[in-house]
């Protein structure tokens, strides 16, 4: 009979040992793996949010058109609340111009390119020849609604250049 080297018989039992603790290893993150899984699992879906909110410009008699950028992290489908703002407060909600512009319902977006480009087309308000501000409030149907971005005051009649972008 041969005598086996000491040390080679070490290697063997330490590759044992090793080879035992992975798989424990292996086995109990199974485990948890399929204990964890069995509950139900709900992200939370992020608000959308106006990255941006002009130029407003008006395009023809009694209408105008707004540029808006809008981004969700998900991705999903965005309503828009538009609404004209008088210096005193006053809230009254835009309305769009049939057959023409974006709509404010079921907008796409995205976080590409910070967000997807949307020109909308509203009619004038009812308050001529009067400053106003412009606000947009995003929402959708898994992240609720985001925050609200508005414009300074302008007159509609004459348009306002700058887009306000979301800070």
């Amino acid at each position: 009979m041969v005598p086996l080297p000491s040390a080679g018989v070490q290697d063997v039992a330490l590759e044992n040992q090793m080879m035992n603790k992975l798989v424990f290893t292996a086995l109990l993150g199974t485990f948890f793996l399929l204990v964890g899984c069995s509950e139900d699992v709900r992200f939370l879906n992020g608000a959308p949010a106006v990255m941006q909110l002009g130029p407003v410009a008006p395009v023809a008699e009694g209408t105008i058109e707004v540029t808006v950028v809008l981004a969700d992290f998900e991705g999903d489908p965005v309503d828009l609340l538009v609404e004209w703002v008088t210096p005193a407060g006053a809230l009254e909600t835009a309305t769009t111009a049939p057959g023409i512009g974006h709509g404010i319902v079921g907008l796409t977006s995205s976080l590409n390119d910070g967000g997807t480009l949307h020109q909308i087309v509203l009619t004038a308000p009812s308050q001529s020849g009067e400053e106003l501000r412009l606000r947009a409030t995003p929402s959708d149907r898994e992240g609720g609604v985001g925050e609200t971005l508005e414009t300074p005051l302008y007159n509609p009649e004459t348009g306002y250049p700058e887009a306000v972008l979301l800070q």
